[in-house]
């Protein structure tokens, strides 16, 4: 779990569970603050990277040299980086109309960190057998950032359990040589261990957990559309759901931008080409074909080593670069623009 943290500080603490060291990764500082992030078991690193660049705007990938870089949606250069032309483009198709976007739907379950609060008890008794150890698990509906160990105490305010010689709390009650000896939590789940030192079965039959869940507060949802593309080639819908968009403005800026980007016709080429492995998808190329020559920006790429050659077939598309003014960094009357 994550709060209050940047695209690449959620990037930089997930490469330091896979063991990656600063030394092997190369990141530019995220525009994007994310107020809380999870991940659930099961999740795959590439989904959840996926969905952090498409919050970001932004590109993970490994360089030719092996440093893992992401580029924050600002990091885009006009400067072609290679040329193409008659004497290393193989083949070339024209793409249609398909890659078009005139309307974009965003949606996402906003999370917010609640106070401290019960948000866990147990249902029924659980023995305690004689000088053993029981591990005892709490599974939430959302996830929890902080939870109080559990102290045999009759506060109302935090953890809390009880325990008894009988099932139905009709025996003694017992505080001494029982104790939570482990606890930990996970997401969305909490493990605890209690140890019966006694000679005799103890029953735990209050077990209440006070927790701070990130509860799920507004259900975000922005439509954009630009009409005149609308009129030309009807709708053409993008949805994203994506929970890592945290509020109604920042989800229609990016809208507008992917609007201002892909609801017009641009050129767009499917380039097969003599293999240069140093091309990085948003780089910007220089195409020279059917008589006349503009800056692309690659979009896609697939290479392949076929009888001793590499080659690499491109989706490159006409862009029209803008930088977007940005508070500390940009000059008032420069060549920034404001971001829709």
């Amino acid at each position: 779990m994550y709060q209050d943290m940047r695209t690449d500080q959620i990037l930089a603490a997930l490469l330091v569970e896979f063991g990656i060291s600063p030394t092997q990764y190369n990141f530019d500082i995220g525009f994007n603050n994310i107020a809380f992030a999870f991940f659930d078991k099961g999740s795959k690193f590439g989904d959840v990277v996926k969905k952090l660049m498409q919050a970001e705007m932004g590109r993970f990938f490994m360089d030719e040299e092996g440093v893992i870089r992401f580029k924050n949606r600002q990091n885009y250069s006009s400067s072609p980086v290679w040329f193409f032309n008659e004497t290393n483009i193989i083949d070339i198709q024209t793409s249609k109309q398909d890659d078009i976007v005139n309307v974009v739907e965003i949606k996402a379950n906003v999370r917010e960190v609640q106070a401290n609060q019960k948000f866990w008890e147990l249902q029924s008794a659980v023995r305690v057998p004689a000088n053993s150890t029981l591990t005892i698990w709490a599974d939430f509906e959302d996830p929890v950032t902080t939870v109080d160990d559990p102290e045999y105490i009759t506060s109302a305010d935090t953890s809390l359990y009880t325990t008894n010689t009988a099932e139905d709390g009709s025996g003694s009650a017992v505080a001494g040589s029982f104790a939570l000896t482990d606890s930990t939590l996970f997401s969305k789940s909490f493990q605890m261990e209690f140890t019966n030192t006694n000679s005799f079965d103890l029953f735990i039959t209050t077990l209440e957990l006070f927790a701070r869940p990130a509860k799920i507060v507004k259900e975000l949802y922005v439509r954009e559309e630009d009409s005149t593309s609308v009129g030309k080639f009807d709708e053409r819908v993008l949805t994203i759901e994506n929970e890592f968009f945290n509020d109604e403005a920042e989800a229609t800026s990016k809208a507008k931008i992917i609007l201002d980007d892909e609801a017009n016709y641009a050129n767009t080429y499917v380039l097969t080409v003599k293999g240069n492995p140093a091309l990085q998808i948003g780089d910007a190329v220089n195409v020279s074909v059917f008589g006349s020559a503009d800056v692309f920006v690659i979009k896609k790429f697939v290479n392949r080593w076929e009888a001793g050659k590499f080659s690499q077939t491109l989706t490159v598309k006409k862009k029209t670069f803008r930088t977007f003014f940005t508070i500390g960094i940009s000059t008032i009357g420069g060549v920034d623009v404001i971001a829709p």
